[in-house]
């Protein structure tokens, strides 16, 4: 019993904790914290800069706000949201999801102009990523290189002309937009199991 009105006078005396929130050089009471609302948004020249300096947390994707506003001296320091590793997860995923579908234009582009001098520095200037960015998210996503992939598209396609049988195999080879009938060759053996001519 005696416990009991202990208990009872220390929480009738006993003051609540503060309510604390994240920043940036740690946690502060929700009082001396500034205000999210109260925080304008990012200015898209800002937006640009920090998708510069920090692209790989996808802080660059809030361009797409197209809100023309203040910038704050420090976004992160006036949006803790902006810290959080669920807002985190969700540029991460939004940033998959635009990489995919990047690959999926250049991977179209590929099955409609295999016959056009195609290489991975122009595919990868037409969905505006570096080669390098490009080659290792299509190799992710589909299991092979974007050569590899455009190879292998034009090696079908030589196998359906020498089927036909109206081409030679060095007509085929610059038809399907190989440069080098060596190259051509050595590619199709690969995929076929056979050379051009023995298949033709």
């Amino acid at each position: 019993m005696g416990d009991r009105v202990a208990l009872n006078r220390v929480a009738r005396t006993h003051r609540p904790l503060p309510l604390l929130v994240p920043q940036r050089g740690g946690d502060v009471p929700a009082s001396a914290a500034p205000d999210p609302a109260a925080s304008p948004g990012p200015s898209r020249s800002t937006v640009r800069r920090v998708r510069g300096r920090d692209h790989d947390t996808g802080l660059g994707i809030a361009v797409t706000t197209r809100r023309a506003v203040r910038v704050p001296a420090d976004i992160d320091e006036r949006n803790p949201l902006m810290c959080h590793p669920s807002w985190t997860r969700a540029l991460n995923e939004a940033q998959r999801l635009s990489d995919l579908a990047r690959l999926r234009r250049v991977r179209d582009r590929i099955d409609r102009e295999y016959a056009q001098p195609l290489d991975v520095e122009a595919l990868a200037r037409g969905v505006h990523m570096s080669a390098g960015h490009l080659s290792r998210q299509f190799r992710l996503a589909y299991g092979e290189s974007p050569y590899s992939y455009l190879m292998t598209r034009r090696i079908e396609r030589a196998m359906a002309l020498l089927r036909r049988g109206d081409l030679n195999v060095t007509e085929v080879c610059f038809a399907v937009g190989c440069s080098s009938l060596g190259t051509f060759s050595t590619r199709f053996t690969e995929l076929v199991g056979m050379s051009p001519s023995t298949y033709r």
